[in-house]
């Protein structure tokens, strides 16, 4: 999307560079080796039944969370539940909204912080990320790293590269709960399935550690310190052209 809106601004594409986004894999895959073990115990605490999805970021509505409630609705046949971890200005809508269509086995756990997210990555199954519109977000490279599979709006910038289709989860059209509650059914139906993407999940995301982070920033530093510097005429044609691009 960066490099997207570069080139728009007439950027030369031979000077825009691009680095991985990083998370701490270390700190993820040694929750998941300390806590994975106590997994009972943790969806005992966290009440936790069936195969449990995971929300984790803000309570608002720009997030997805209504369209998780109603794919969520669609599941009540099946033995799930879903865990919400995270606080925001509509929570109490959500709270309401949960109450209202008396979904079974919703648990929201407030805000976590940030060491103690392992525990409840150990406890879940499935991460979902119904965002409406992310340039990023960062929670699916965590969950991918303690080992859960993923099931994400395409809303959140190159998640269709970061979430390989039917390897480590599913990638949906925002605003689509339908497609979102087929593919938590999916999910759900196939526990063995899901648990093989978790686990690939895992193996996906040992490569975006902060090393590999380190490794791209010095080969664009290097690349920049090699490069002619851009003509004059050059940088005023990228200045007009973004002028002409704003409102």
């Amino acid at each position: 999307m960066g490099r997207a809106a570069l080139e728009a601004y007439g950027v030369d594409p031979e000077r825009i560079h691009t680095v991985t986004q990083s998370v701490d894999v270390q700190h993820w895959q040694h929750g998941r080796e300390q806590w994975r073990p106590r997994r009972v115990e943790l969806r005992r605490d966290f009440g936790a039944v069936g195969t449990t999805f995971l929300y984790v970021g803000r309570l608002w509505r720009g997030k997805g969370i209504d369209d998780l409630l109603t794919a969520y609705g669609c599941l009540t046949d099946l033995d799930t539940s879903l865990l919400i971890a995270g606080d925001g200005v509509d929570e109490g809508a959500f709270r309401s909204a949960v109450r209202e269509r008396g979904l079974r086995n919703v648990r929201f756990l407030g805000f976590i912080d940030h060491d103690d997210l392992p525990k409840v990555y150990a406890a879940a199954d499935v991460l979902v990320f119904p965002t409406l519109g992310d340039p990023n977000g960062l929670v699916v490279e965590e969950a991918m790293a303690s080992g859960l599979a993923v099931l994400s709006s395409e809303a959140a910038g190159d998640i269709r590269l970061r979430v390989p289709e039917g390897v480590a989860g599913y990638v949906v059209p925002p605003s689509f709960p339908a497609m979102l509650a087929d593919r938590m059914r999916t999910l759900a139906l196939d526990p063995d399935a899901t648990c093989r993407m978790g686990e690939s999940a895992a193996r996906i995301a040992s490569a975006r550690g902060h090393d590999r982070y380190a490794d791209d920033f010095e080969r664009f530093v290097e690349r920049v310190l090699t490069m002619p510097r851009a003509s004059r005429r050059k940088t005023a044609q990228a200045a007009r052209a973004g002028r002409e691009l704003r409102p």
